[in-house]
């Protein structure tokens, strides 16, 4: 570089494609991309023993994206919800069908703990973090919260987080007062607001200096109940995307701890 009659030096890297995968409504999902989800599966693609819960209504146990995915007595979808979050977390991918799930390999355990209207009660919620982790999840993804500080799911978290359980939750959908949501505030939970693609917050997502970290939270592309796909919003989205890095990061070195995987989510994020 210092020859004047030199233009310049540099060293000829090895550049490599990303892998991508076939699924048909993968160029619809501006969440993957933006999450550097490509990036990832050049390291891992996920593996059938980092189990994600997903903590919810259910799961459509016939859902062409899904079916192949559950793992354990799946809990039959009524309202849902439990269905859209699950898809974003771990949909079957690369199978020239649907939609991309962020840990392609994960399987998941279908909790339910909400009924047809989508409500249940602190100790239902409370019971089926304690059913994940004694079913061996490796992550629990909890789309679902409220204002209240529930004891009964202080201590469920508690001991999820003992047995080594990475928990995720979504940071609700409040922003004209907003407000600490539980689980999402509790210390061993992530608690994920939501973004645009373009970087915004999410209109209607929960601030504040309580959250942990930030996902695609708005018109993300999932599955819907009866064998359907389309685009919803809020952090309900929002927390499956961390659902799923986490059960990529513990597909990669399963032998990191919950505190670990925490740490390398939020202080490598943007």
């Amino acid at each position: 570089n210092r020859n004047p009659n030199i233009e310049y030096a540099e060293p000829n890297f090895i550049v490599q494609a990303q892998l991508t995968p076939n699924d048909t409504y993968y160029p619809k999902q501006w969440a993957l991309p933006k999450i550097s989800a490509p990036t990832g599966w050049d390291i891992t693609t996920g593996s059938s023993s980092a189990v994600i819960a997903i903590v919810d209504s259910g799961i459509d146990i016939n859902h062409e994206d899904l079916q192949s995915k559950l793992t354990g007595t799946p809990d039959v979808d009524e309202c849902g919800h439990g269905t859209l979050v699950s898809g974003v977390a771990a949909a079957a991918t690369n199978n020239s069908k649907g939609i991309a799930g962020v840990c392609w390999q994960c399987l998941m355990l279908s909790i339910k703990v909400l009924n047809s209207s989508c409500t249940g009660s602190d100790s239902s919620v409370a019971s089926g973090i304690v059913r994940a982790a004694d079913q061996g999840a490796k992550v629990i993804n909890l789309s679902l919260g409220s204002s209240a500080n529930s004891s009964s799911i202080a201590n469920a978290v508690n001991y999820a987080w003992g047995k080594g359980v990475v928990l995720v939750a979504a940071s609700g959908n409040s922003p004209t007062v907003p407000i600490m949501m539980y689980p999402a505030a509790f210390d061993n939970v992530i608690a994920v607001g939501g973004i645009t693609s373009s970087d915004g917050r999410v209109s209607t997502s929960n601030y504040g200096p309580w959250l942990d970290v930030v996902a695609p939270g708005y018109i993300v592309l999932t599955t819907l109940r009866g064998n359907n796909y389309g685009p919803q919003a809020g952090t309900s989205v929002a927390s499956p995307h961390v659902a799923g890095l986490a059960g990529l990061i513990l597909s990669a070195n399963p032998g990191l701890s919950n505190q670990q995987v925490f740490d390398i989510i939020t202080q490598t994020a943007d």
